[in-house]
């Protein structure tokens, strides 16, 4: 028969334990909680200096400038990309931001190269206003969700002026896989 200071003893034990199991517990989530908000803080000190790294590429006199035209797609295969237009009219202007695939426009890892490419999905094209003698920021998104083949994936961004060509055609490229 076990004595009235082995029971003692082995409450006293039991909640030793359930005391450690709790602040074990409550250290974990301290843990866990710390990396998840340095990952998130790093990712928007990443997503800062890509912004003004694509400032300092726009700063030229161009009507229109793509900081950025190379993009990895992630896990979700769409990618944002961001446009500038000058209106460098003396008057406002109706702009049409248009995006096509390339002619050659999938390169594969292989290095082959296609010509069809039918698996995406452009979200912000289409038409804006600019007021004269002013700047304006396109977003527009490429979703490549559907791509079956992994490879550089390349697409033409031509913004126009009526039917006129407003600056040059520019490459736009997004990798997949």
């Amino acid at each position: 028969m076990i004595g009235k200071k082995g029971i003692e003893l082995s409450v006293n034990f039991l909640v030793v334990m359930i005391i450690s199991i709790v602040v074990l517990g409550f250290g974990l989530k301290f843990a866990y909680d710390l990396l998840n908000y340095a990952e998130k803080e790093k990712q928007k000190q990443y997503d800062k200096i890509d912004n003004e790294l694509e400032d300092l590429i726009c700063e030229g006199d161009d009507t229109v400038c793509v900081g950025t035209f190379r993009k990895k797609a992630g896990s979700s295969k769409s990618v944002f990309f961001g446009a500038k237009v000058w209106n460098i009219y003396s008057d406002d202007k109706t702009f049409n931001l248009e995006i096509q695939p390339s002619p050659t426009c999938l390169i594969r890892k292989d290095q082959t190269t296609s010509g069809s490419c039918s698996d995406f999905e452009i979200t912000g094209a289409g038409s804006f206003d600019i007021a004269k003698k002013s700047m304006q920021k396109r977003i527009f998104i490429i979703d490549l969700s559907k791509a079956t083949e992994e490879g550089t994936y390349i697409f033409n961004l031509q913004i126009k002026n009526g039917a006129d060509n407003y600056g040059p055609t520019k490459k736009i490229y997004v990798e997949v896989g």
